[in-house]
């Protein structure tokens, strides 16, 4: 029988990937590479985007970044376009939780760093990349949000302001970019078995130094009982990046196992 390749639409396209040492970021970087594009993996975990870059059977450069800094997001866009042409698919998925408190006993410093990280990563991704592709009159944009920016979620309050923050910006990248034909989308993950849902789970029952009592909660919450892998929140994503998705523009889709339904 002969062989049939798939295409997914992203053969030659350069994208940016931020958060790409590990967890979700990683499978993004291998979803992409697999499906053609040309990809920038960045993170400020040098060892971790070495390992990314490895294990993507694709073309992958990296390059080490703070996505809360001005000048770095200004040089990854700039090293993206010198290096791998103009950028079609920019991913922002930087991110950090944070530790779990009520918000009168929230510490004031990590407020801001959450801040500055998700929100802030997210606001320079856009504003270095996206007037480009509209130039262009085309490119695809995805920004991690999460189930906590869907709905309240008690002692994580800053990580949960901050990934509703980013739905706003979604939102409203999308409506000044659809006229130029470029998308902006976000994800909203669920538990995703990744270091942070680790980390959450920890605190979640710090009784349980294990995890097992917090990891019980928190799948205890999700419809299908389990946490989800990072290559099925990359497979939504790299979905959202192609043109099997081009009529879908200021969308944020809950990959939560129907925790949010």
């Amino acid at each position: 029988m002969e062989s049939t390749s798939v295409s997914h639409g992203l053969e030659g396209r350069a994208a940016i990937v931020t958060g790409a040492a590990s967890g979700i970021g990683r499978a993004v970087v291998a979803e992409l590479a697999r499906a053609g594009a040309r990809v920038l993996a960045c993170d400020v975990d040098e060892h971790g985007l070495a390992d990314s870059a490895a294990t993507a059977g694709g073309e992958v450069m990296v390059t080490r970044a703070d996505v809360s800094r001005d000048a770095d997001v200004a040089a990854v866009a700039g090293l993206a376009s010198r290096e791998l042409g103009p950028i079609g698919v920019l991913v922002n998925n930087a991110g950090v939780e944070g530790p779990v408190a009520t918000i009168g006993d929230y510490p004031l410093d990590e407020f801001e760093r959450i801040m500055a990280v998700n929100v802030r990563g997210v606001f320079l991704g856009l504003r270095h990349v996206l007037p480009g592709m509209i130039e262009r009159r085309g490119g695809a944009v995805v920004n991690l949000s999460s189930v906590a920016g869907l709905e309240g979620v008690p002692g994580i309050a800053a990580y949960s302001a901050s990934k509703h923050a980013i739905v706003g910006l979604t939102k409203s990248a999308a409506k000044e970019a659809g006229p130029a034909g470029v998308r902006v989308n976000a994800v909203a993950p669920g538990p995703i078995a990744t270091r942070m849902i680790d980390s959450l789970a920890r605190n979640v029952a710090p009784e349980d130094p294990t995890g097992r009592t917090g990891r019980e909660i928190l799948t205890s919450m999700t419809p299908i009982g389990r946490y989800g892998a990072p290559e099925e929140v990359a497979r939504v994503i790299r979905v959202l990046c192609s043109p099997d998705s081009t009529y879908v523009n200021g969308a944020v889709w809950a990959v939560d196992g129907g925790q949010v339904c």
